[in-house]
C-alpha cells in the first residue's frame, strides 16, 4: 500500500474509493479493523445497495476461514494424466505441505521454481511436501513448465485461469501464493516469502522434533 493510499483512508474513512481499496487490498488489513471498516460503511445509507458491501462481506468471511488453525479448505483436482489429487491425499502423507498457487504464464512464479526445487529436494525426507496449484488455462503450457522447471511434486489444476474455484476458496488473488498446512490439513501460515520458506519449514519440523522429545 503507497503512502497516498495511506493517507486518502485516513482522510476519507467512508469514501466509495475508501471501500474499493478494502475490497482489493484486503490481505493488507487485520481482518478486525475489516470488519470495524464494514460495519461503518453498513450504517451509512448511500451504501445500503453498493455491490462492493457485499463483496467486502463475503471476502472478509472468506479470509476467517484461513487464519492460522483452522482447516484448510478440501478440494480435488485432475494432475496433468486426469488422475483426480485431493489436498488431502497430499498433507497426510507429509509434516508440512505447502499449496503453492503458481502458472506457466507467471513470471515470477517461474523465476522461483529453480529454488523451489532445491528447497523440496533438501526437505522432502524430512517431512515436506508440495501440491502445485495452476492457474493455467492452456494444458500444453502447464506441462511444458512442469517438464522445463522440473517440478517433482504433485501438480493439479482446472485450467479455468482467474476462473478458478480452488483459489476463490483460498482468496487468491495474485500468484505466486502460498500457504502451509499440517499433516492434519491445519493452515499453519499464508503467504510466506520466498527467501524464508526453507528457513520456515526448518522451524517447524524441528518444532516437532522438540514435541517428540518433551512426550
Amino acid at each position: 500500500m503507497n503512502l497516498y493510499d495511506s493517507l486518502f483512508y485516513v482522510n476519507n474513512p467512508t469514501s466509495p474509493y475508501t471501500l474499493i481499496q478494502y475490497v482489493r487490498n484486503l490481505e493488507n488489513f487485520k481482518i478486525e479493523d475489516a470488519e470495524a471498516k464494514l460495519a461503518s460503511f453498513k450504517a451509512l445509507p448511500e451504501f445500503s445497495e453498493n455491490t462492493y458491501i457485499a463483496e467486502l462481506e463475503s471476502d472478509i468471511a472468506t479470509l476467517k476461514g484461513l487464519l492460522p488453525g483452522m482447516k484448510a479448505p478440501e478440494f480435488a483436482l485432475s494432475d496433468p494424466k486426469g488422475n483426480q489429487i485431493s489436498l488431502s491425499s497430499v498433507y497426510t502423507q507429509n509434516k508440512i505441505t505447502m499449496i503453492d498457487f503458481w502458472a506457466g504464464w507467471c513470471s515470477p512464479c517461474r523465476q522461483f521454481n529453480p529454488t523451489l526445487v532445491k528447497i523440496y529436494k533438501e526437505m522432502n525426507k524430512a517431512g515436506f511436501g508440495i501440491l502445485g496449484v495452476s492457474l493455467d488455462k492452456d494444458a500444453e503450457l502447464w506441462n511444458k513448465a512442469i517438464a522445463d522447471d522440473k517440478l517433482e511434486w504433485a501438480q493439479v489444476s482446472e485450467l479455468k485461469h482467474w476462473d478458478s474455484e480452488v483459489a476463490k476458496k483460498f482468496h487468491v488473488r495474485y500468484i505466486p501464493q502460498n500457504i502451509f498446512v499440517d499433516q492434519n490439513g491445519n493452515i499453519i501460515k499464508r503467504q510466506v516469502s520466498e527467501e524464508e520458506i526453507l528457513g520456515f519449514v526448518k522451524r517447524y519440523l524441528d518444532s516437532l522434533k522438540g514435541a517428540e522429545v518433551k512426550k
